[in-house]
Parts: C-alpha cells; sequence; structure tokens
C-alpha cells in the first residue's frame, strides 16, 4: 500500500506463484474505505512489471515534487526471471489513476523528489523474453504475425529467448511499436540460426528508411548484430525480428537494447500559465507537481465556494470585506512542499492582502512582500 496526495491505493499482483505478473490496484480517500474496483496498473501489460511482482512501495518527499517508488521482487533463482534482486521504477498518479513506467534506467533527485529517464535506458520492453514465465507463442510486449512465433529454453541470458520455428514450413514475425524521444539512437541484439530462407532484424517507422541486419545464416552460437545512427523524428518506432525456414529451421534472439547516444533532447516541462485577474497578475508557483491545481479566482468568494483546486472542501462562512475580492485557489497537497517561497504574484494597485492558512499548517512560509492585515483559517 502508499499514500499520495491523501488518498490509499491498496496493490497486489497476480497469484503466478514466482513468477511475474501484472500489478492491479483500488484506492480510497479513507484507509477503511470504500475502496474502487481493482484496476490493472497501465504500463504493466508490456514485460509484466519490469519482469517482477508487486513487493512494497517508498514515498519520496522532495521540495518540488512527490515520487512515489515501486519495489518489485524479481525471483530469477526460482523462476529464471532473467538477472535478480529487487527493482526500483517511478510511478505517475494522474487524478486517481497509477501508470508503472518501465524503465531499466532512470535517476532521482532526492532533494526535490523530481526523476527523469537516464541516458542509459533500453526502450525495448520485455527485451530478453523472461516476462512470458512459461512456453507462448504470444510474447509479452511483441505483436505477432504469421507462422512459427514463440519463446523457447537455451537463451543467451535468463531462461528465455525469442524464437521463429515450426515443424512445417513457416514464415513468421514479432514487433514490438515503441514511443520515445527524438534523437540517435543505436539498437543491439543477438541471434543464433539454423539457416533460413530469409531472416532479419530491423527498425522501422523512426521516420527514416527501414534499417535491418541479415540473419538467415547458420550460427550455432550466440553473434551480435549492432544498427547505428538512428535518427528518431517521428517520436515512436518498430523493433521486429522475421524469417522463412523449411519445417524444423529456426532463429533465435535474444537482449535487445535500444539506447540513445546521449543527443537525445531533455523533456522539457512548460511552467503552467495562469489566467490573469483584473488585480493579481504574473502569478508562478514553485511546486510544479501540484501547479495545476492553482488558480487566479476572479468570482466573488462567499460561503460555499471550493476551498482548494484539488479538494472538494467548501466555505462555510466568509468575512463580510472578504466577499468579492480576487484570490488564488491554492492546492490543499502544497502542504507537502517544503521550500519556503511556494509562489509569486503581483498586484497592480495598492491593496491589503489576506493570507488564509489551514489549520494544519506548521511549516513557516515566506510571505516577504505581503501586507497580511488578516488572517483566516480554512
Amino acid at each position: 500500500m502508499f499514500k499520495y496526495k491523501g488518498r490509499y491505493y491498496f496493490c497486489v499482483s497476480d497469484l503466478h506463484g514466482w513468477n511475474s505478473s501484472h500489478s492491479y490496484y483500488m484506492s480510497a480517500d479513507n484507509i477503511n474505505g470504500p475502496y474502487t474496483s481493482w484496476a490493472v496498473m497501465d504500463g504493466t501489460d508490456m514485460d509484466f512489471s519490469h519482469v517482477t511482482q508487486t513487493g512494497f512501495y517508498y514515498t519520496v518527499k522532495g521540495s518540488k515534487q512527490e515520487t512515489v517508488l515501486f519495489c518489485g521482487d524479481r525471483w530469477s533463482d526460482f523462476a529464471g526471471n532473467g538477472l535478480g534482486y529487487n527493482q526500483w521504477v517511478p510511478l505517475t498518479v494522474e487524478g486517481t489513476k497509477v501508470k508503472f513506467n518501465s524503465l531499466s534506467e532512470w535517476n532521482l533527485n532526492a532533494e526535490t523528489g523530481e526523476w527523469s529517464v537516464g541516458a542509459g535506458n533500453n526502450y525495448v520492453l520485455n527485451p530478453s523474453f523472461d516476462a512470458d514465465r512459461v512456453s507462448q507463442t504470444t510474447l509479452a510486449g511483441w505483436k505477432a504475425s504469421g507462422s512459427g512465433c514463440c519463446n523457447a529454453n537455451g537463451a543467451r541470458t535468463g531462461r528465455w529467448c525469442g524464437q521463429l520455428y515450426s515443424g512445417d514450413n513457416f514464415g513468421g514475425k514479432m514487433s514490438q511499436n515503441i514511443t520515445l524521444p527524438n534523437g540517435t539512437y543505436m539498437l543491439k541484439a543477438y541471434y543464433k540460426s539454423s539457416g533460413t530462407y530469409s531472416g532479419k532484424i530491423s527498425i522501422g517507422g523512426y521516420g527514416g528508411n527501414e534499417k535491418s541486419v541479415d540473419v538467415k545464416a547458420k550460427s550455432d552460437s550466440w553473434k551480435e548484430i549492432t544498427i547505428s545512427d538512428i535518427q528518431v523524428t517521428s517520436g515512436k518506432c518498430t523493433v521486429a525480428f522475421e524469417a522463412a525456414g523449411n519445417g524444423g529451421a529456426w532463429l533465435k534472439v535474444d537482449d535487445f537494447s535500444l539506447i540513445g547516444n546521449g543527443s537525445n533532447p531533455p523533456a522539457v516541462i512548460e511552467p503552467v500559465k495562469y489566467a490573469e485577474g483584473k488585480y493579481i497578475k504574473n502569478l508562478t508557483v514553485n511546486d510544479a507537481e501540484n501547479a495545476a491545481d492553482w488558480s487566479v479566482q476572479t468570482e466573488p468568494k462567499q460561503s460555499g465556494s471550493t476551498v482548494f483546486g484539488d479538494r472538494a472542501f467548501t466555505f462555510t462562512a466568509m468575512p463580510e470585506a472578504l466577499k468579492g475580492a480576487e484570490w488564488i485557489q491554492t492546492a490543499a497537497f502544497v502542504t507537502a512542499f517544503e521550500a519556503i517561497t511556494i509562489c509569486e504574484f503581483s498586484v497592480e494597485i495598492r491593496s491589503n492582502n489576506v493570507v488564509g492558512t489551514h489549520h494544519s499548517t506548521s511549516k513557516k512560509r515566506n510571505h516577504a512582500g505581503l501586507t497580511a492585515s488578516t488572517q483566516i483559517s480554512a
């Protein structure tokens, strides 16, 4: 279980023994419920929770945002799920919807709570085919077409690898559609082959012509292939392997990686732009995680008005002097923001400024420049 912005999230995995699984959650405002129905955590389907099952959660409360970390159990000795140990990934919570970010490398600023995708992140999911746990013809994260698609033992690493094989003549292909930042990438993979009519590992749909490496020649040992200088301009690509052959022929692949060369532009987080009032202007909020829940309110504030942008609480009473005044509606969860200065704004006329404080707030805030003639409790 974890708690985020005052809401409780109870999480479980499938009953698959030691094997990896989807992650599920239900949530409630009160720890005793009532809870929502179970939902699959978005992002756990392509590689079954980064080849893990739900372990526990840890929350980093930074000066700019709060980040929940998923710690998954990967039982390599018992299930052959590739490299073992706990796997840590960041979660994203939008509203009450939880997204699992399946990343092989990412960065965390423990002071601010902000995280980012690492330069060495592998954008191929289930790249070593260990997520599927048992013999399958439809593999997690990979779309199968034609005939002969399956996984197989005898992997380069872990227990499983991808395979195109049939006892009859066959022609098959497995592919994965990937969303990623524009930039320059390198694709690597390993293969073994009995010798087939045709066979290739390819990447396309990235904004340029398809690039591929021929892998139809017989190879009894694992060989590495590399496709470099992939200039992604479309924000997406498709990685695939395919082969055709006589009955009994096969192509095995394993350990795909698609990694940027460091030239990928960093994600730009645009600051929230607030509508301005007649008097209140140039509002900026330093609490980036909750900034979208702030606003400048030009409608008269009165009893029944919503207090916060992220809660349904309302004012039960309002001093006569404040009725009809412009005001800034904040986020209730701003209390988790650690920095002293939460926001800045300008008022274009000489005015008295009222600072409303929540009764549970204990942090000392910077009210420099404000003439606080009155304080009210909300």
